[in-house]
C-alpha cells in the first residue's frame, strides 16, 4: 500500500519538506454480524462490526527542494519502523417495545497503537456527523461529520425512532465519547451530543433532516447548535 503527506515530520523539520511518499504492508481481519430487518429505519436487529489491522511501514521517501532521499528498513535512521495496531468494534441494538416506537443503544471502540513511524502520523479516525459515511468515519450526533480526528476513543449511544406515519419517522438521538485528538499525546476529551429529527423513506433513498446539539471544550470553528441534511443512499 502507498500513501503521501505533505508538510514536516518529526527530525526532518530543519529541511525544505516538499513531499513524503511511504511504502507499507497491511494486514486487515473483518468481521461482522448484521440481523436487521432493514438497513434503514430498522425496527429490530442488531449490528456487530469488528476490525483488526496491522501495518509495518517498509520505505520512505523525502523530496526537498535540492534533493530526494529514500529510508528503507534496514538502513540506521532517525525513523521509526516498527509495527503498529488498529482495533475497532461497534455494536447496535434495535428493538420495538410498542406498536411504531423503535428502541436503539450500542456503542464504539478504537485504539490505535503509538509509533513515530511516518505511516502512523496518517493513521487516524474522524468523529462526527449522524452516520458513517466511509471506513475511518465513526459517527455521533452533534458534531459535523468527520469534524474531529482521532486516534483512540470509547462510547456509547442511543435513540428513539417514531414512525407515526408510513414511512415517515421522528427520532431522537444521544451520544457520549471520550476520545483522544491526534494533536494531544495523553488525556482525553469528554464528549457528549444530542439531536432532534424527521426522516422519510422515499423511492430515492433515505431523507433526513435535523437540529443537534455538541459539547466538546475544545470546540474552535463551530457553533454547538448545527443543523444537518441527508438526501438519497450512501455509496
Amino acid at each position: 500500500r502507498r500513501g503521501g503527506r505533505h508538510g514536516c515530520q518529526r527530525g526532518i523539520s530543519d529541511v525544505h519538506l516538499k513531499s513524503l511518499s511511504y511504502d507499507y504492508i497491511t494486514a486487515t481481519y473483518d468481521y461482522q454480524i448484521n440481523t436487521l430487518d432493514t438497513r434503514h429505519f430498522p425496527d429490530r436487529g442488531m449490528v456487530f462490526n469488528f476490525s483488526a489491522r496491522t501495518s509495518k511501514l517498509q520505505s520512505a521517501s523525502l523530496k526537498t527542494d535540492s534533493s530526494k532521499t529514500v529510508i528503507r528498513w534496514t538502513d540506521n535512521s532517525e525513523y521509526s519502523f516498527d509495527r503498529f495496531y488498529t482495533l475497532r468494534g461497534s455494536v447496535d441494538h434495535y428493538f420495538s417495545p410498542a406498536g411504531k416506537l423503535t428502541f436503539s443503544f450500542g456503542g464504539e471502540a478504537l485504539f490505535i497503537t503509538g509509533t513515530d513511524s511516518v505511516s502512523a502520523q496518517n493513521n487516524f479516525y474522524f468523529l462526527g456527523g449522524v452516520e458513517s459515511v466511509n471506513k475511518r468515519s465513526v459517527p455521533m450526533v452533534g458534531f459535523l461529520t468527520n469534524e474531529i480526528p482521532v486516534n483512540n476513543l470509547a462510547g456509547f449511544r442511543t435513540s428513539l425512532d417514531f414512525e407515526f406515519s408510513e414511512n415517515f419517522h421522528l427520532n431522537f438521538m444521544a451520544n457520549i465519547f471520550a476520545a483522544r485528538e491526534v494533536n494531544r499525546d495523553k488525556g482525553f476529551s469528554l464528549l457528549t451530543g444530542v439531536g432532534l429529527g424527521a426522516g422519510y423513506m422515499s423511492i430515492i433513498g433515505p431523507m433526513k433532516i435535523g437540529l443537534m446539539y455538541g459539547n466538546y471544550k475544545r470546540e474552535e470553528y463551530f457553533n454547538k447548535i448545527k443543523g444537518y441534511i441527508s438526501i438519497g443512499y450512501n455509496f
